[in-house]
């Protein structure tokens, strides 16, 4: 035996010894093994201990919350707000009313899509100027008329003296707004600002229950112009819907020999009751009326007892006010079958008290006098008895011009119209408006727009003690603003979201509110956290003695409400420490010439000093923080939470770097501390992140992340957190912030392996956390095949068998919440393995595995033999969420498993939304508040600097030792254990390297060579610079096959029928237009689908511009190449033309009486036989006709 080989034959014979044991016996688990090591970094890397130990030194002061003090100060605050825009709004008014003599027909401003931007509120902007929105679609008798100057002048002075108002706006009735300052606003085709429910709210703010009553008879599908007059109806009535407020509530009906309603499909509630007008409803009725088509006959009567029926099966009050009751009636001519409808009205109404109105529409010419007659005695209701109840007449019109209906019937609300003058909030944007009259008509409407985060500023930023919070309702009990609600933009659609909902157990406190009262009640209310990521962490529950104090806000219809946690208060330090030398913000791009910059996982960092970061809740004023390139002014606290964070910098720099790539510290108030030092996007919120929110579930223990991929740039990362606390009250705890440092998935995996070594041998062992997140697999680390997909993956998804096992033994606990804005119920997992001692060591015999918990933290080890396969019948329902980024998305199926996933939720859509949905889940927590992060693309300049800390990955597998097992076991090991360094052994074929070795983990990301760190795309799909290039490369040669392909059998087809039936100039015009066909196909679809790879900043800078040019060579040169072939075919055939001989002009053509073709036109032409007699062909039939007779019939080359 050779003597070299000795060491080696030994060892292998000490493992099978110790791989013998483990199989036959039990051997001993210590969860404090990992927890130790867990520790050591926490400590060695953040100094956790001494930062802790700093903080408790500091000497604070209680404050607890008054919640009498803090009502007052914020409802005085939002008062005071709403006086001054009311004297702003009133200013406006009085301007425009003595100045309408002012207003001119000549356009004195410029349309808005042609003014030049710069950035502002919601977009673009032009604080210079007003600019116009003029509609393109109007009746000739309309006249646009224009505000002068001076109103122009008044909303400038008032936008200066307040920063709040975003926006000044006059509509007037013509329909041309007035906007200053000017956005960047494309026109719609048939835009119209009185279609807009800003403007008819204000115009006729009542709450209003409309009937829309359509015919779709066969008459209806005559053309006017290019239209059917259903068509023309359709959009009529897409307008009526878009004046809707959401107190408005509206039902559909269709008629011709029956009746239908639109969206029963979707929507049984639709069929019977009046729906709220809620964004989603008006959405889903406007796309359901587009599929209406014409039917028979026209029958009256049973459109009007159907639309009755959704006036009786509604309420008529809302609370002590009546609504208006409407029914909007269109047709285009008389009933053929059916009983009086005059008569009809009379009957159903009755049983109203009178109280519907009836507005009738007759378009076109064809209306005779009798139709034109009932319908005036409709709208009349002449036959009503005034017994019942005060008659409500109606308006009839007649619009012989069917292009003037969607203006004259957008208008009904008019009629409706109040005279007062108050201005009003509405949902679900803020919108203060008061109408401008002119010799007492409606002239138009003057707003002011504001977001709802600075008109609720105090509410949208309550940051008073731990728990406390402040929320606003309106008088119907709907949520204006929430801590439990998402944050909303401009852009999205409000949600409707009764309040009781979100506060359970407090309706008398609630209907005080809707009363507009006063008041204060304690209650022991139950209030709902988020643990982290709640589709995946799920939500907790805590019961408080909590103090609700209500009050209404002054000249609208919110009611403000504070809630005061017993024993919430705030800490405020006593003494003042020293300011640092050194304060750096975090926008390095402004302080180059002060620090050194340097690459740190290909980012512009420094590591000569941390940086600090302030999130919007930090400053004065969020919003103008987030808006603009500007400090607001900093909140009282800030500047001192940045001095006491000052600590963690001195000890961050005494104390080098062992394992983590980023080292921070969140403060609850929002200061941000990173090292190193990097400019982080201004939107980021570490109080929104999951690591944060984790820590704060489990105050006091070592949190860890499951692998997820770092915004910061330092590809998949593991989280490890703890919280910062405050020692100094005995009844109460209050964390002042979270300590975190992210390490990297390799060397997570050297940690598990050195606290356990039996992981390497015979059995395998993984990482979850107690919500079932996967934080660490074998086949995370040991690549074979495939790169792995490491991030939310469930252990239902990679350890199926193992899970389900689980869930049957109790182990695991199936827990839901409920996604109110996409009508969901979430399910989710909770590990009930308790950590308190005795530590539970749970052995299973089918399937065999082996689960510890690590104490004082949120993970569990699994210990599992390796020939336990993963793929059974228990992963079928779950294996296709591997290749998903978010498996909660998916919908639960009827698989005897269990997954993450969510189920439809069955509610009344007429009704707010969950107010008909009855039970005792609680909502999801914070669902959608996590905003997408902005990244900053660093341009290149990264790779001219020097690393921040070079780790000499090169010299980790240069050592020697008396066998080849050793030298690569001992260089492994101090790789993985060196931050940035990656163990390469595979090719980026997945073919094994021999001899393995140690590199920089940009290039060998996963261990495999040439496989760089991931990006972060704005989908959420995570790809790699390599991965995108592939995708780019393979999609060009996809689209060059294709293409070449098509051209090729083309051109073989058109070459043997032109041999073959010797119809050469129409076969070379058929086959000039495939190619033009195929050539600008292909080029359109190349671009859309090749091109998206190429969009990507990280791609954009080091992808050569060669394989561009290919294709564009290719279709120009094929382009060029038609092109003079198609200019020769098009001057034979002008030959062709020039020396034809004419037909006579008295021979026979047929008559134009086909039916309508599939487009509603009829194409006839005439081919002359030489027996005299006609043939009638279609265009479509036929083809492209050259000699024709007594009409042109176009031909095109």
């Amino acid at each position: 035996m050779n003597a070299g080989k000795k060491p080696w034959y030994f060892i292998r014979i000490c493992f099978m010894i110790l791989n013998t044991v483990f199989k036959s016996k039990s051997y001993m688990f210590d969860g404090n093994v990992l927890r130790i090591k867990l520790d050591n970094i926490l400590e060695k890397d953040l100094r956790t201990n001494e930062i802790q130990d700093h903080f408790d030194d500091l000497s604070y002061t209680y404050h607890p919350l008054d919640g009498h003090e803090l009502i007052s100060e914020i409802s005085g605050s939002l008062n005071r707000r709403i006086l001054e825009g009311t004297n702003a709004l009133q200013i406006i008014k009085e301007a425009a009313e003595s100045h309408v003599t002012g207003f001119t027909s000549s356009e004195n401003l410029q349309q808005c899509s042609k003014v030049s931007y710069g950035n502002g509120f919601e977009g673009k902007i032009s604080k210079n100027i007003a600019c116009v929105l003029s509609p393109r679609v109007i009746s000739e008798s309309m006249v646009h008329v224009y505000p002068s100057m001076r109103v122009i002048e008044v909303m400038k002075e008032n936008s200066k003296k307040n920063e709040y108002f975003k926006r000044h706006l006059i509509a007037t009735d013509e329909g041309v707004m007035t906007i200053y300052p000017s956005p960047g606003v494309e026109i719609p085709y048939d835009f119209h600002q009185k279609y807009r429910q800003i403007y008819s709210s204000k115009v006729s703010p009542a709450d209003k229950d409309v009937v829309l009553v359509i015919d779709r008879s066969g008459s209806m599908a005559a053309l006017h112009g290019s239209k059917t007059l259903l068509q023309i109806a359709i959009d009529a009535v897409s307008a009526v819907l878009d004046t809707l407020s959401l107190n408005d509530r509206v039902g559909i009906v269709v008629f011709d020999t029956a009746t239908a309603v639109p969206g029963t499909a979707i929507r049984k509630c639709f069929a019977t009751k009046l729906a709220e007008a809620t964004p989603a409803n008006v959405r889903l009725f406007q796309n359901i009326i587009q599929q209406i088509q014409s039917g028979a006959r026209t029958n009256y009567e049973l459109a009007l007892r159907e639309a009755f029926k959704f006036f009786r099966n509604s309420n008529y009050t809302t609370g002590s006010e009546k609504r208006d009751q409407i029914i909007l009636f269109l047709t285009d001519g008389l009933p053929t079958i059916g009983n009086d409808p005059v008569r009809t009205i009379a009957e159903e109404n009755k049983h109203l008290n009178n109280s519907v109105v009836v507005f009738t529409y007759g378009i076109g010419r064809s209306l005779n006098t009798t139709a034109l007659t009932i319908l005036r005695h409709m709208a009349e209701q002449a036959e009503s008895n005034p017994r019942h109840g005060d008659i409500h007449k109606g308006i009839f019109e007649h619009i012989a011009d069917p292009s003037n209906l969607r203006n004259i019937m957008g208008s009904y609300y008019k009629r409706f119209r109040k005279t007062d003058q108050e201005f009003s909030l509405s949902l679900p944007y803020y919108d203060r408006s008061l109408s401008v009259t002119s010799h007492y008509a409606l002239f138009g409407v003057a707003c002011i727009d504001m977001k709802l985060t600075n008109l609720l500023e105090e509410v949208a930023f309550f940051q008073h003690g731990q728990n406390s919070y402040a929320f606003v309702i309106d008088d119907k009990g709907r949520t204006v603003i929430h801590p439990a609600l998402p944050k909303r933009t401009m852009s999205s659609d409000f949600v409707i979201v009764d309040i009781g909902t979100l506060e359970k157990g407090v309706s008398s406190v609630i209907e005080s509110m809707k009363r507009g009262e006063s008041g204060t009640n304690k209650i022991y209310a139950t209030r709902v956290f988020s643990r982290g990521q709640v589709f995946i962490d799920g939500i907790y529950q805590r019961k408080m003695w909590s103090t609700y104090h209500w009050k209404p806000i002054l000249q609208t219809n919110f009611s403000l409400c504070v809630v005061t946690v017993d024993g919430d208060g705030q800490l405020k330090y006593n003494t003042s420490s020293p300011f640092p030398e050194r304060l750096h913000y975090h926008g390095l791009d402004t302080m180059t010439h002060f620090w050194k910059p340097c690459n740190h996982f290909s980012r512009y960092a420094t590591k000569e000093h941390s940086t600090v970061f302030l999130t919007p809740a930090a400053f004065v004023n969020p919003d103008v923080y987030l808006e603009k390139e500007e400090n607001p002014g900093l909140k009282t606290t800030i500047l001192e939470s940045v001095r006491k964070t000052y600590i963690a910098e001195e000890l961050w720099l005494r104390f080098p770097q062992h394992s983590s790539i980023w080292r921070y510290m969140g403060m609850s108030d929002g200061v941000l501390r990173v090292f190193p030092g990097l400019k982080i996007p201004k939107n980021y919120d570490h109080t929104q992140r999951s690591w944060y929110k984790r820590s704060l579930a489990m105050r006091g223990q070592t949190v860890v992340t499951g692998p997820y991929l770092d915004v910061w740039g330092g590809g998949y990362v593991i989280t490890l957190s703890t919280t910062i606390q405050s020692s100094t009250l005995k009844n109460t705890t209050f964390v002042i912030g979270v300590m975190a440092v992210d390490v990297s998935l390799t060397y997570f995996y050297q940690l598990l392996i050195q606290s356990y070594p039996f992981c390497e041998m015979s059995t395998r062992c993984f990482v979850m956390d107690n919500s079932g997140i996967i934080t660490l697999h074998d086949d995370f680390v040991n690549i074979s095949t495939r790169v792995p997909i490491v991030d939310n993956i469930h252990i239902t998804q990679k350890e199926s068998r193992i899970a389900q096992h689980m869930l049957r033994r109790g182990l695991i606990n199936k827990e839901s919440c409920l996604d109110i804005f996409r009508m969901r119920q979430h399910y989710v997992f909770r590990v009930r393995l308790s950590f308190d001692p005795p530590v539970q060591n749970i052995h299973s015999s089918q399937p065999h595995y082996k689960m510890f918990p690590i104490s004082n933290s949120n993970i569990y080890v699994v210990v599992k033999p390796r020939s336990l396969s993963v793929s059974s019948s228990y992963s079928q329902c779950c294996e296709n969420l591997n290749d998903s980024a978010f498996p909660a998305d998916h919908i639960c199926t009827e698989f005897d498993c269990q997954c993450l996933c969510f189920e439809e939720m069955s509610f009344d859509n007429c009704a707010d939304h969950l107010n008909a949905w009855s039970g005792n889940i609680s909502q999801c927590v914070g669902s959608h508040s996590v905003i997408e992060i902005e990244s900053h693309p660093q341009n290149g300049r990264v790779d001219e600097l020097q690393l921040c800390f070079d780790p000499k990955c090169a010299e980790k597998h240069s050592r020697r030792y008396y066998s080849d097992y050793i030298i690569n076991l001992y260089c492994f090991r101090d790789c993985i254990n060196t931050t940035g360094c990656s163990w390469c052994t595979r090719s980026i074929d997945f073919e094994l390297l021999l001899p393995a070795y140690c590199t920089l983990q940009e290039n060998c990301y996963f261990g495999i060579e040439g496989y760089v760190l991931p990006v972060q795309c704005t989908q959420g799909t995570v790809f790699t610079r390599m991965m995108i290039k592939d995708m780019f490369i393979n999609c060009l040669k996809n689209y060059l096959l294709i293409f070449n392909l098509i051209l090729s059998t083309c051109s073989t087809l058109m070459i043997f029928f032109l041999l073959l039936r010797g119809y050469w100039l129409r076969i070379i015009n058929v086959t000039k237009n495939i190619i033009i066909q195929i050539n600008v196909a292909f080029f359109s679809l190349f671009t859309a689908d090749c091109g998206t790879h190429l969009n990507h900043p990280e791609i954009r800078q080091d992808f050569s511009n060669s394989l561009i040019i290919v294709p564009v060579i290719i279709t120009g040169t094929i382009s060029l190449i038609c092109t003079i072939v198609f200019l020769i075919i098009r001057w034979k055939r002008t030959k062709i033309y020039l020396t034809s001989k004419r037909i006579p002009s008295g021979l026979p053509v047929s008559p134009d009486n086909l039916p309508p073709t599939e487009n509603g036109y009829t194409h006839v032409v005439s081919r002359v036989h030489p027996d005299g007699q006609t043939s009638r062909l279609s265009r479509t039939q036929f083809g492209n006709v050259v000699y024709h007779h007594n009409f042109v019939f176009d031909h095109t080359f």
